[in-house]
């Protein structure tokens, strides 16, 4: 084993030059050199200053043949990165970043940028991923032919995972994939940081996707990467120079870990010795993932001044294991709490005969019940070096956990404060933390919702039972007493739960506690812990200081520090014990949980849950599924709560080995209750009582075999996932929505509306329920505490098209079930089969609707809440505003639904300089209003045209002054008010005509060209509106939409600052920017400020 060399930290920082500017991919700019657009854009009259070019020597040009294939090869990644980055819904980003050369050379950077969730949501590399690369920056190359070639700059390791965590360093594949030796590398807790050879004389220092200063960043991780930089060769009296041209030479990227606590604290604590730049590897800068081995990183490290990582190195998996079993034990290495280890290895030389490579299984397994997985290969070629990690649950997962445990509850808490200083509640007290939004004082400690409820009202009632039966009236049971008892006990916790619900939701009492996923008892007693000193509790003073700096990332180690004093003495020990801890450190010892040894069973049971939105087809795959190979088939929406469904499917498990649980499960609680349901039934270490025993027979014995226990089977969990994320929530809806309506009434609950205008629909709104709650699959990465955990448990992930159709869906399925489960695969004839039948399936169970009750003169169901009832049953049902003329809810006004989505096409916009001619003040007031929308959840879920509203045409009608509510949207442009007014009536009446059921949809088209914003609103001005079903649309409308296009002037608007800002506030900020008013900002859209084309349908509307 190595160990680390410890250095002071410096007692000051040496001080940096001018910070290394962030610069948008421009096509027009300078920048065009390094664009990935038409060779047009590289010819741009700016680039023939040869400062403005981007550099490049022979060396990483192709002087020998090694080195042309290397750049041949970045290439062709780059060409693929730029593909993927032009998607619709692109899962790769590009930045761009100009650096300035000490000889006034400039080198453009691109940094790119991959969504977490696409390493889990790709199996392999391709199209959409072309690459593992995390930390990748490329520079495009000066040829003399004119050709374009590009460099691999900066190179990060390949993205590497948890054991188990993706099919390929599961238990089975690291077997098979894998040879000795391996070596364990201490995994430091702190941040990426790369340096690399810009030249001979030049280096660059970068985060993961950064470099230099950001907008609103006081010092970034790659500028105090710089600092350390900067320490460590003044140690080795060595200079910048010098180590540029040592690693221009290699071509190679040295990797480190920052670890300065006085800088970010993280988790693990890092005293001022062990501060610094930890060097952990030298990466090829190539597009295949290359790296040298430990012991010459190690030579590296101490040549250069730099912390050496600690490394251990075993000679097989056994010692391996036993090595990561017994430090796993306490969480420490010698004493000291450490994170885990990555582990090194190598592929073998030869692929394993019959096994898959980077996907599904393909060598069928014996049978479905009691089959072993076949390994799936890493994405690597024969001999290559590929890592995976080892991470320890403790200390280190339950360190992190309570960090991310306090975020929530701060969060909770700042959001708590808003509101409450909104309702004019706010003050200044003990009780506020610095830095949160709004003050909030607490008068009187708040009652902790875990203290029991008091009994005063059941004692009454047994009270008043026992003096019935003295005074020898009828008299009462004890069970009869009993559930007296239990039912006003669970009406009074109703009850109070009510009260507490609304009184959160009025911003009157504090938000609950988070709840903890894991039951260690010192986690349970973390989080009531910090909530007492959050709010004021239980006789706790409210302690704002503790967490004063935490958002920071500043005063997370103190305190855990603190809390584990807590927990040290009498009081905390005293709670640890009741509920069953002890030790009391937070450590290991005889407080922790025993760690869960892997479970290696073979899977004999599976089951496949589907993540969808009503109209996906979830239910006629299930049946077409259950008719090829006779998998049970559980549908929530035949039940009306959630309590029933899970327990429908819980018994179709005992008795089948494959169970279809057929639900949208579009929200995280969803998923994770399944996924809590089957690790439950799964874990080996239950206690499973048996059966009751048979009564005596005729012989007088016993059936002691109906005595045994049953097996505890170990369940696979499938995930068929719909990819919700990957079109704007406009088209799923059409999407979906079309085929609710094709359907019609063959569905338990929600069926289609044929008589509302279209957009108002009953079946459309209940949709957008859906759409508005969706929380997709695998879009969070959150730790304990947080909901979507079960997200990253489920085994296997067969991914779905929206708009595929059911046949192409169908096929999908079965090709990744079939030698998953090992079953044979069935032939077309068979497939069409099924599917014809499961077409004409007809619901065995058909609930009345809301909507049917009230048309039958009835009340109506009690709205239900997907989540806690029945699937598609209403969620929230519709018509609160008002029938609309037989169907649906009432019009408010006719517009086109948009299908863009806003994220994509602004974060295009700001994140990668998409537009031509805008000033940076410009692209900085931009970027930051709307990453504000963003993160205050500000930005419109429905991107609209409006079209008429029925308040102009009340105007018109009326001819004075307007008196309807609905109209207040008006009154704040009144300079376009007569414009709007003129000929609503004539408007009104020919868009309701064609939003009738008997006529066709109709569609348009359109160009958004630029985005406007003034700080309350944030709109996009829209040009040559267009529909081939209605020829006489310029006419009707007053224009095509653009300037010197009519009078029309229409918008979309991206969102406004605050509640109360009303949307309508965009048609001012258009006419204020078209007069030049100061402070409204306008800049052009799309690629080279040419707009961005969409299409739309038209629709009425409510929302």
């Amino acid at each position: 084993m190595q160990a680390a060399a410890t250095h002071a930290p410096p007692d000051s920082a040496d001080e940096l030059g001018e910070p290394v500017p962030k610069v948008p991919n421009s096509p027009s700019s300078a920048f065009a050199c390094l664009s990935l657009d038409d060779d047009d854009d590289y010819d741009d009259g700016d680039c023939n200053d040869s400062s403005q070019r981007p550099t490049g020597t022979s060396q990483h040009m192709g002087g020998n043949a090694s080195k042309a294939a290397e750049v041949a090869s970045a290439t062709r990644l780059v060409e693929a990165l730029d593909a993927a980055r032009k998607r619709p819904k692109p899962l790769i980003r590009s930045t761009g970043h100009r650096v300035q050369g000490p000889r006034d050379e400039q080198h453009h950077l691109l940094s790119w940028k991959t969504s977490e969730f696409a390493y889990r949501k790709s199996s392999t590399t391709g199209s959409d991923l072309p690459t593992l690369a995390r930390g990748l920056f490329t520079e495009r190359l000066l040829t003399r032919d004119g050709s374009v070639q590009h460099r691999v700059a900066v190179r990060g390791y390949d993205k590497f995972f948890n054991l188990a965590e993706m099919p390929w360093t599961r238990p089975e594949a690291i077997r098979a994939y894998t040879v000795p030796p391996y070596i364990l590398t201490f995994k430091e807790n702190g941040c990426i940081i790369f340096i690399a050879a810009l030249s001979d004389h030049q280096l660059v220092v970068t985060s993961k996707h950064s470099t230099g200063a950001l907008d609103g960043v006081a010092v970034t991780h790659a500028q105090k990467g710089e600092e350390w930089l900067d320490v460590h060769l003044a140690r080795a009296a060595k200079t910048r120079e010098q180590l540029a041209r040592e690693l221009w030479q290699r071509n190679e990227t040295a990797v480190f870990e920052l670890c300065d606590d006085s800088f970010e604290e993280h988790v693990l604590e890092y005293p001022a010795e062990k501060s610094g730049l930890h060097l952990h590897g030298l990466n090829a800068n190539s597009a295949t993932f290359r790296t040298r081995p430990m012991d010459e990183v190690d030579a590296f490290a101490r040549e250069w001044g730099f912390i050496p990582t600690r490394y251990i190195e075993v000679a097989s998996l056994a010692e391996l294991h036993e090595l990561t079993d017994r430090i796993g034990m306490s969480g420490s290495w010698e004493g000291e709490p450490i994170e885990g280890f990555v582990i090194r290895t190598r592929m073998p030389s030869t692929d394993p005969a019959g096994q898959s490579s980077g996907g599904a299984s393909t060598e069928a397994e014996s049978s479905s019940a009691g089959s072993t997985r076949a390994p799936v290969s890493p994405p690597y070629a024969p001999g290559q070096t590929w890592f995976y990690k080892v991470k320890f649950d403790e200390p280190y997962l339950m360190y992190r956990d309570w960090r991310e445990l306090t975020r929530k509850m701060l969060s909770q808490k700042a959001a708590w404060e808003k509101t409450v200083h909104a309702r004019g509640g706010g003050g200044s007290g003990a009780n506020t933390i610095p830095g949160a939004t709004g003050p909030a004082t607490v008068d009187e400690p708040i009652s902790s919702p875990a203290e029991p409820a008091t009994t005063e009202a059941t004692s009454s009632a047994a009270a008043d039972a026992d003096a019935d039966a003295d005074t020898g009236e009828a008299k009462v049971s004890k069970s009869q007493l009993k559930r007296e008892k239990k039912k006003l006990e669970r009406e009074k916790r109703e009850a109070e739960a009510k009260q507490r619900a609304a009184a959160i939701q009025a911003g009157i009492a504090p938000p609950e506690p988070p709840q903890a996923r894991s039951k260690r008892p010192e986690t349970l007693i973390f989080i009531q812990w910090c909530y007492d000193r959050l709010y004021g509790a239980n006789g706790v003073k409210a302690r704002p200081d503790l967490f004063a700096t935490f958002g920071e990332g500043k005063g997370i180690i103190a305190l855990r520090n603190t809390f584990l004093d807590y927990l040290k003495a009498a009081e905390g020990q005293q709670k640890l014990a009741a509920l069953g801890g002890g030790g009391g450190d937070g450590s290991n010892g005889a407080a922790v949980e025993a760690a869960a040894a892997e479970d290696t069973r073979p899977f004999t049971k599976t089951l496949i849950t589907p993540i969808a939105v009503p109209g996906c087809g979830k239910t006629v795959l299930a049946v077409a599924l259950s008719e090829l190979f006779g998998f049970a088939h559980v549908q929530s929406d035949d039940f009306k709560g959630k309590k029933g469904f899970l327990a429908s499917v819980d018994k179709e498990l005992q008795a089948h080995d494959v169970v279809f649980a057929d639900k949208n499960n579009h929200l995280f609680q969803q998923r994770d209750e399944l996924i809590e349901l089957m690790q439950k039934r799964s874990d080996p270490n239950q206690v499973v009582k048996p059966p009751s025993k048979k009564k005596k027979g005729k012989g007088g014995g016993e059936d002691e075999a109906s005595a045994a226990p049953p097996a505890i089977p170990r369940i696979r969990t499938v995930a068929v996932a719909w990819q919700l994320d990957a079109l704007p929530l406009n088209a799923l809806h059409r999407i979906c929505s079309d085929r609710i309506l094709a359907r019609g009434d063959n569905h338990q609950t929600l069926r289609a509306d044929t008589t509302g205008a279209a957009g108002t629909r009953d079946h459309e709104t209940v949709l957008w329920r859906f759409l508005e709650q969706l929380q997709p699959y695998g879009s969070t990465l959150g730790g304990e505490g947080s909901e979507g955990f079960g997200d990253a448990k489920f085994d296997e992930t067969i991914w779905l098209g929206v708009d595929e159709g059911l046949e192409a869906s169908l096929r999908r399925i079965v090709k990744g079930l079939c030698p998953m489960l090992g079953l044979p695969m069935p032939d077309d004839a068979r497939i069409e089969a099924a599917l014809a039948k499961a077409v004409e399936y007809k619901p065995a169970v058909k609930r009345e609707t809301k909507s049917e009750k009230k048309s039958a003169g009835g009340a109506g169901d009690k709205d239900a809440v997907e989540g806690t009832g029945g699937a598609e049953a209403e969620a929230g049902a519709v018509a609160k505003a008002g029938s609309g003329g037989g169907g649906g809810v009432k019009v408010r006004y006719y517009g086109i639904a948009v299908e863009l989505d806003l994220h994509a096409v602004l974060g295009k916009l700001f994140d990668e300089g998409q537009s031509s001619d805008a000033s940076s003040e410009a692209i900085a007031s931009g970027r930051e209003f709307f990453h504000q929308l963003r993160q205050e959840k500000r930005i419109t879920l429905r991107p609209h045209i409006t079209l008429v509203h029925s308040a102009a045409v009340a105007k018109e009608q009326e001819s004075q002054s307007i008196t309807n509510p609905e109209a207040a949207e008006t009154k704040d442009a009144p300079a376009k008010q007569a414009e709007d007014v003129a000929g609503a009536t004539a408007r009104w009446e020919r868009y309701a005509d064609l939003c009738r059921p008997s006529n066709d949809v109709v569609e348009f088209d359109m160009v958004l060209d630029r985005l406007i914003w003034d700080g309350r609103v944030m709109a996009l001005s829209v040009r040559d509106v267009s529909s081939a079903s209605v020829p006489d649309f310029e006419a009707v409308q007053g224009g095509r939409g653009g300037q010197g296009q009519g009078r029309w002037r229409p918008h979309v608007t991206v969102g406004t600052a605050a509640q109360d800002i009303r949307p309508v506030e965009a048609n001012r900020a258009l006419m204020e920017a078209e007069d030049g008013k100061q402070g409204v900002f306008q800049i052009p859209i799309g690629q080279g400020g040419t707009g961005v084309r969409a299409k739309g349908r038209l629709q009425g509307m409510n929302h």
